[in-house]
C-alpha cells in the first residue's frame, strides 16, 4: 500500500503529512502483527512469561483488577486507531 501510494501520490489514503502518516504506519503494523500478538497472549501465559504488550495477564492483582487494565488499554488503542 505504502509504495502504490508514493509512486502514484495517492494522498487520500496515504497522506504526505508525516504525522498522519505515522498513525495509518502504526495501526498497518499492528494489523500485519496481529496474529503474532494473538498466539503469544495465547502462549506466554502457560509458559510462565508475562503477557504480551504490558498485559497485566502475569501479575499479582486480582481478576477485577486484571479486567479493569485489559479494558482501559482496550479504550486506549480506539481513539489514535478511529
Amino acid at each position: 500500500m505504502q509504495y502504490l501510494c508514493n509512486k502514484h501520490e495517492i494522498t487520500k489514503f496515504y497522506p504526505k503529512i508525516a504525522e498522519q502518516r505515522a498513525m495509518i504506519d502504526s495501526a498497518t503494523f499492528y494489523q500485519h502483527a496481529r496474529p503474532r500478538i494473538q498466539r503469544a497472549n495465547e502462549t506466554h501465559p502457560a509458559l510462565g512469561f508475562p503477557q504480551y504488550l504490558g498485559e497485566v495477564g502475569a501479575s499479582d492483582a486480582d481478576t477485577t483488577a486484571k479486567e479493569a487494565a485489559q479494558k482501559a488499554a482496550s479504550a486506549a488503542i480506539a481513539e489514535p486507531l478511529a
